[in-house]
Order: structure tokens, then C-alpha cells, then sequence
């Protein structure tokens, strides 16, 4: 399965993506709904502004699409997680099939029980997380990155959870600002008040 890069120097390229039989992928349009809210709308205009500067944490990553956007769109550097060894290489490869090894990381860990982040991993400035629909993972995962100490003050965030779903439940250290509806996805952007990394 193949998916369309939609932003930035490397629009209209091909990467892989994964069978459903292995994650669920966000829609194309889930995709560039996101994008247009994170760089057209208030919610990241802060973000926007300094984008080359930013490093973008993609969890829950699958083939690394949301994370390969972001370095289309020039951000400093991406870091990649994901549990399952089939997406990890599946993004390794998209990483490599457009040259962008050196500002990427991936890391094969669980989200939901990540450590202190280690030194080679600087903090960062933004984060996704598309975790598997209908489950607590968003909470335990959000947690880790508030106690790890992987994010920088005043990062933002977004989570994708289903549209049947609750919403997303947020510990004390993030800031909701904004939740938006896209077909089946539900888009929840938030922001980090914890810990100065």
C-alpha cells in the first residue's frame, strides 16, 4: 500500500504504507486536516512560525507519515516510536527512500511505558500520538512523556482518538485548546505545562 506526501519540499512523493492488518492508518484526508489546523489555523501558529527549529516526537508512529511530513515542512528533526518492528521498518524505509536519515531517530519502545529520556534524544517542541482506537494508551502515554521529561514547556500536542470515543482524558501537566472532528478521526491539541525539560 502506497500513501501521497501532501506538504513541503517532498509533496507528491510516494511512501509505504501498512495493511490494516497491521495498524490503522490515518485517512489522507485526516491527514491534511491536521496539517491545515497545525499550520493555518491559531492552534499552531506558534509552532509555525519558528518550524525549522522544532523537533517533532511522532508516536504511535505506524509508517511515519505525520513525523516524514513534518521534516517535508523543514523541521529540525523527528523522533520516531513505535512497539511493532513491521511499522518501525516500514518507517525506516520511507525515511530512507527520501534521504532524511540524518534528522530522524526511531525507536522501537512501547509509548505507554517509555523511560527518562536519554541523552541522545534532545526534548521536543511537538508531539503526535495515534494510538490504537478504543483504549487508555493516549493517557498512559501522555504520563510517560509528562514524566520522562521529553517535551519541552509549552509543546504541543495532538491526539487522534475515534469519533465514537470519549474524549481523550488529559493528566494535570497538558492544557486542552482545542478538539476538531474530521470523519471518523477526532483531533485533540493540547498543550504541555509540566516539567522545563
Amino acid at each position: 500500500m502506497k500513501q501521497r506526501l501532501l506538504r513541503g519540499t517532498y509533496r507528491g512523493r510516494v511512501i509505504d504504507s501498512l495493511s490494516q492488518k497491521v495498524t490503522r492508518s490515518m485517512t489522507m484526508r485526516g491527514r491534511k486536516t491536521l496539517l491545515d489546523l497545525l499550520f493555518h489555523s491559531a492552534v499552531g501558529r506558534s509552532h509555525a512560525s519558528c518550524w525549522h527549529e522544532c523537533v517533532v516526537l511522532d508516536g504511535f508512529c505506524g509508517s511515519g507519515a505525520l513525523g516524514i511530513e513534518s521534516l517535508s515542512m523543514g523541521c529540525l528533526s523527528v523522533s520516531f516510536i513505535d512497539l511493532d518492528s513491521v511499522a518501525l521498518m516500514t518507517t525506516r524505509n520511507n525515511i530512507a527512500s527520501l534521504r532524511l536519515d540524518s534528522r530522524a531517530r526511531c525507536l522501537c519502545h512501547d509509548m505507554t511505558s517509555l523511560p527518562r529520556r536519554w541523552r541522545a534524544y534532545p526534548s521536543h517542541h511537538v508531539f503526535f500520538l495515534t494510538p490504537p482506537w478504543h483504549g487508555d494508551m493516549a493517557y498512559d502515554a501522555l504520563c510517560c512523556l509528562d514524566t520522562g521529561r521529553w517535551l519541552h514547556r509549552h509543546a504541543l500536542g495532538m491526539v487522534e482518538t475515534a469519533r465514537q470515543e470519549d474524549d481523550v482524558s488529559v493528566p494535570s501537566a497538558y492544557h486542552v485548546v482545542r478538539r476538531h472532528a474530521c470523519g471518523d478521526h477526532v483531533f485533540t491539541f493540547m498543550r504541555y505545562c509540566g516539567i522545563e525539560s
